[in-house]
């Protein structure tokens, strides 16, 4: 009778609605109980008067007729329930004795108690009869323990606020491995009175907060967002819309209510935490995608600028005509470009320390990348033209130029794919698309240069020049491994140092 769970039975399939705490305990009950309607048997009492539960007063009360006065059935949190009850101070420590050995391996505890009165007026003149406690278990999904380490590793700070007892919150917080020595577990109570400013220190180290309050969750909120961090809350009920719409990312379960839903940016339609991490790792990968299109249209861009001012310094002819400036902005806007797009999510996303929110997006070494990648494809090309290393024709010289400009960017492309120190032939087999992509576009050119060449306004290429273009255009891909090494090297070399001097 005091609960707000309900059976929904549809031909043979039963249903419970309701909070996990509520249903939990209603099948419980049921289980236990197998002679018993749940329908009618709450349709021969009348409630007179409930008391939902709540997050401050951790307690709910319903009060039914009987044949001679009410009954009041009590049921919450031990420590609120007990204060209520016809107890002895011993007899109360010995029962929260009993409940601690059950929380502190991450069971949550309820006591039941009753009272009957003959007029309601009475009700908080008289102490209730301690009926006995039960304990619930909320068990860790598979996935939650590697996508909290995955977030730990990504530089998220996790903070847990719940309703639990401090005992049942420590436990799980330990199982997820979030407490060691620098990180704290409290009572919401011993946070209510600080002041923002010893609150704001505080929150820093605090993990867990047990007895956790709606507007206590919505402090915490603002508190990290004033120390510059970026929050993303979850939730599911009415009291955590506040918090959940404070957020920068405020995220509801599917289960949640509709005024949390409307509150929220994102709603989880599988409940998993696990998908939270996903998400996160898909946003990195975008930004990152984002880049990569960036430095390869960049180092395109240069390139060409830096052959355009040469040719326009000394006098010379343009190096690029109308049809062939075309075909060149296909490439830097077309599928070689948009391929960089369809990267897919590494592993090492969530090893990468956070983006801050007044980060540019693009980055010091990205600037030098793109500063070096189109230096260098200028600079080999400027040497063709102006010393014939490879050795053209007179007739060759023009389609040479076309072609080792394409080349370099096709091979530029997968330069693009690897951001950090890693090298590209580490991912090599990851996007597909982009290895078809190359393919095709060479294809393309060759036929270009071999038989539309009068189109373009160049002459068709032997094989021994193709193959010193190739070879020549792909000197990039040597340019950027080579710089990866020596920074990885040095990297290596610093990292060591500095194990080294923390042992000192």
């Amino acid at each position: 009778l005091n609960s707000t769970a309900d059976l929904i039975t549809s031909g043979n399939k039963k249903t419970f609605m309701g909070s996990g705490t509520e249903t939990a305990l209603l099948s419980s009950a049921l289980e236990n109980n197998k002679l018993i309607n749940l329908s009618e048997y709450r349709k021969s009492y009348e409630i007179v008067k409930v008391e939902p539960f709540s997050s401050q007063t951790k307690k709910m009360i319903t009060v039914i007729r009987q044949e001679k006065g009410y009954r009041a059935l009590i049921k919450g949190a031990p420590e609120v329930v007990l204060e209520y009850c016809d107890v002895t101070i011993e007899q109360k420590q010995n029962l929260l004795a009993q409940i601690a050995t059950h929380q502190k391996n991450a069971r949550r505890a309820l006591c039941f108690a009753h009272v009957d009165v003959d007029d309601l007026n009475k009700l908080n003149e008289k102490k209730y009869l301690f009926d006995g406690f039960v304990t619930l278990i909320d068990p860790l999904r598979p996935q939650v323990k590697s996508a909290i380490k995955d977030c730990l590793n990504a530089g998220i700070k996790i903070k847990i606020l719940t309703g639990d007892n401090l005992s049942t919150a420590t436990a799980i917080a330990r199982q997820l491995n979030l407490i060691d020595n620098n990180c704290q577990a409290v009572n919401a109570t011993e946070l209510e009175n600080l002041d923002d400013k010893s609150f704001k220190k505080a929150i820093s180290k605090i993990v867990v907060i047990a007895r956790s309050t709606p507007s206590l969750k919505l402090r915490v909120t603002k508190a990290l967002k004033e120390l510059n961090e970026v929050v993303a809350v979850t939730g599911d009920g009415i009291n955590d819309a506040p918090a959940i719409k404070r957020a920068d990312v405020g995220i509801c379960m599917s289960s949640g209510s509709e005024i949390t839903k409307e509150s929220a940016d994102i709603i989880l339609l599988d409940d998993s935490f696990f998908t939270v991490v996903k998400a996160v790792s898909f946003g990195r990968n975008v930004f990152k995608n984002l880049q990569r299109f960036i430095i390869f249209q960049l180092s395109v861009n240069v390139s060409a600028l830096l052959l355009v001012l040469y040719s326009a310094i000394l006098g010379l002819p343009q190096p690029f005509n109308t049809l062939q400036l075309l075909w060149i902005n296909v490439i830097m806007d077309g599928p070689p470009a948009l391929t960089l797009g369809l990267e897919k999510c590494s592993n090492s996303l969530l090893n990468e320390k956070p983006i801050k929110k007044d980060q540019s997006i693009v980055t010091k070494k990205m600037l030098a990348r793109i500063l070096i990648s189109g230096v260098f494809m200028s600079f080999v090309i400027i040497m063709q033209k102006q010393f014939n290393f490879l050795g053209a024709n007179v007739l060759e010289s023009k389609s040479v130029i076309f072609t080792l400009f394409i080349l370099f960017q096709l091979f530029n492309a997968f330069n693009c794919r690897e951001l950090g120190s890693k090298s590209i032939f580490s991912r090599v087999n990851k996007n597909k698309i982009m290895v078809y992509t190359f393919l095709a576009v060479f294809i393309l050119h060759f036929i270009i240069v071999t038989f539309c060449y009068k189109l373009f306004g160049i002459y068709p290429m032997s094989a021994n020049i193709w193959i010193k273009c190739v070879l020549t255009s792909s000197s990039i891909i040597l340019i950027s491994e080579t710089y990866k090494l020596v920074y990885r090297k040095f990297k290596g070399i610093k990292r060591e140092k500095a194990k080294i001097l923390s042992k000192a």
